[in-house]
């Protein structure tokens, strides 16, 4: 079955060199699964990304025709981590990892968020409002509440809908690959990290970085607006000047090397943070310490990182999400390229 595994693997990655060559690739195959369906870079990449890898088990796998189960997809994905770039293949983990073992506890959110309810009932500034946004500088004691409760409140909103079933937004080689996902999990703040509960020995850790401390990845090249990255053989186009671009490839390279090193359950890049979900047996404390002292090539990357478990702490070294979640002009969530 190892060959197989292998095979598969190799089959896979070469469609998905294919699929993630272009905006219009993307489409194509989008189109492919989901004809009476808008274009979507969001919505459905889950069961497509199942599909596709379900299309090169029959073709590649074993002789009796079946659908992988979820000890293939695992072996499938172990295999598939060295025939694809760090960009690549961590926009198909997303899509293909399995959410067991762990969630957030939605009676404790809904009980906080009706708690907020009563707090601001009939106030006329109330983070409830359909359009309310966050008071820009928080400069009052009210406002600075205002801000927490309204980024609290966006969060309790994710979390009492919880479900494993999510699709990770995907985007096509030399674009920035954003951060976001359907559920918007990937938005979640510290202040999320206390409903996060993971069941029997597994545990919940966090590999964090100050805002504003993350390494550069893209050294701008001779084309106009293009971008080079060490370990990817493709540019990138950024109209940011490529700080948007950095903070979405060194999330997703943090998340590739821990998955890569430990194989643990689930790997989540955010902002200036990655989530992980693994057996204590696993050594993710280890492989971050390993990390740490690492030499060339990316050396100094590393010296930025600080190591979590069970929540990230409130302090400069954990992402911008603020307590809640990111805000609508918050960088994961803009267009880039």
């Amino acid at each position: 079955m190892q060959d197989v595994y292998e095979l598969v693997a190799q089959k896979f990655a070469e469609r998905i060199g294919i699929v993630f060559a272009s905006e219009e690739t993307l489409e194509a195959c989008f189109l492919k699964h989901f004809p009476g369906l808008t274009f979507d870079r969001t919505n459905h990449w889950q069961n497509i990304m199942q599909r596709e890898l379900a299309a090169a088990w029959k073709q590649h796998g074993p002789a009796v025709i079946t659908n992988p189960i979820s000890h293939d997809i695992d072996e499938i994905l172990w295999r598939l981590k060295d025939k694809l770039d760090y960009n690549l293949f961590s926009q198909v983990l997303l899509n293909l990892q399995v959410w067991l073992g762990v969630g957030y506890s939605v009676p404790d959110a809904r009980k906080e968020l009706e708690g907020l309810q009563q707090k601001y009932a009939g106030k006329e500034l109330t983070p409830f409002a359909e359009k309310a946004k966050m008071k820009r500088g928080g400069v009052t004691e009210s406002e600075r509440i205002y801000n927490d409760d309204l980024s609290s409140i966006k969060a309790l909103k994710i979390i009492s809908e919880f479900t494993p079933m999510n699709s990770f937004r995907v985007s096509p080689k030399g674009s920035t690959p954003a951060l976001a996902d359907a559920r918007n999990l990937s938005t979640l703040g510290w202040g999320a990290d206390k409903y996060a509960r993971a069941i029997c020995d597994l545990k919940i850790y966090y590999i964090t970085w100050d805002v504003g401390s993350t390494p550069t990845m893209a050294e701008p090249s001779p084309t106009a607006n293009a971008f080079i990255v060490k370990g990817i053989d493709y540019p990138f186009v950024s109209k940011s000047g490529g700080e948007v671009l950095n903070e979405m490839l060194f999330s997703r390279l943090i998340a590739v090397y821990f998955y890569s090193k430990c194989r643990p359950q689930i790997v989540l890049p955010r902002m200036n943070s990655v989530m992980i979900v693994a057996h204590q047996a696993a050594g993710i404390k280890r492989a971050f310490d390993e990390l740490r002292t690492m030499g060339v090539p990316l050396g100094s990357y590393w010296q930025v990182l600080s190591f979590h478990e069970g929540s990230r702490v409130k302090s400069s070294a954990v992402d911008s999400n603020q307590s809640g979640v990111e805000g609508a002009d918050s960088p994961s969530s803009r267009a880039d390229s």
